[in-house]
């Protein structure tokens, strides 16, 4: 296995915003800041049908803190600079060292929709993504329906490269088409 340029930074600061890695003191105010968004992400991530209690987010921070010391997903709390609150989650998973590419996600709570937050997490993620991982192509995949994300990919300067029919089982447990954009190293960015 591959692996990255250099170490992956566990905390970052953008203008507005703090990201960094879950710690275990995380599991109360993340299970808080994830309750007001879990009638918007039920639509779109089977993982958040479970029951959101204390319990499920230890269980979800210990699996992201696994998933980031094998080198296969990295998980950052978005967090206000100025309030210190939990504004969202972006992460860059499906990691594949190999042949140096990931796919990005991204959510926000709903007080802070629209301010954003989630272009400047994204743009923070990028220049990981390109310098200290060294990957040479970045992947933003949503349901066909969720035209928030596919508005943000595009603003981004994301390439969309098509539809994957049938490709994703919803949370609704219906196959649901998948949009997929990209960058790439030598086009979209050097």
């Amino acid at each position: 296995m591959a692996s990255p340029k250099a170490p992956i930074p566990t905390q970052m600061h953008t203008s507005r915003l703090i990201l960094r890695a879950f710690e275990d003191a995380d599991a109360l105010p993340f299970h808080e800041a994830i309750e007001p968004a879990l009638p918007s992400l039920r639509k779109w991530i089977s993982s958040t049908t479970e029951q959101n209690t204390l319990q499920t987010q230890q269980a979800r921070i210990r699996k992201a803190q696994s998933d980031w010391a094998a080198g296969t997903r990295y998980n950052y709390l978005v967090i206000e600079r100025e309030t210190g609150c939990i504004a969202g989650l972006v992460g860059v998973f499906n990691v594949n060292w190999t042949n140096r590419n990931c796919t990005f996600g991204y959510w926000l709570v709903p007080s802070c929709e629209g301010k954003g937050y989630a272009a400047e997490a994204v743009r923070q993620l990028e220049a990981v993504a390109t310098g200290e991982m060294g990957l040479d192509r970045i992947a933003i995949m949503c349901d066909v329906r969720n035209e928030r994300s596919a508005r943000l990919a595009r603003k981004l300067g994301y390439v969309y490269e098509g539809t994957l029919r049938k490709e994703y089982v919803g949370p609704q447990g219906d196959l649901t088409d998948t949009l997929v954009f990209s960058k790439v190293r030598g086009e979209e960015y050097h």
